[in-house]
């Protein structure tokens, strides 16, 4: 499953991937059983070309099946 975290005013990216990532590792003490396998940084592209900011920085989240219920608790309770 893959979640996608776009970048506000009021919300930084690197700090919600730390967010997650920590109580990911402290609930599974083995690597091979975190929930979060892989994040990536992007940015959307720009497809009209009369306005401008219309970019935005995204986090993308790839997670386990096993682990997407614990994640997005995390995410709508933080």
């Amino acid at each position: 499953m893959k979640i996608r975290i776009y970048e506000t005013n009021n919300l930084e990216l690197g700090t919600v991937a730390k967010m997650l990532l920590m109580p990911d590792k402290q609930a599974n003490y083995n690597p091979n059983s975190h929930w979060i396998m892989e994040t990536n940084e992007g940015r959307t592209q720009n497809n009209n070309l009369n306005e401008e900011g219309l970019q935005k920085r995204y986090k993308e989240l790839s997670v386990k099946l096993t682990g997407g219920d614990a994640v997005v608790m995390r995410l709508c309770l933080n």
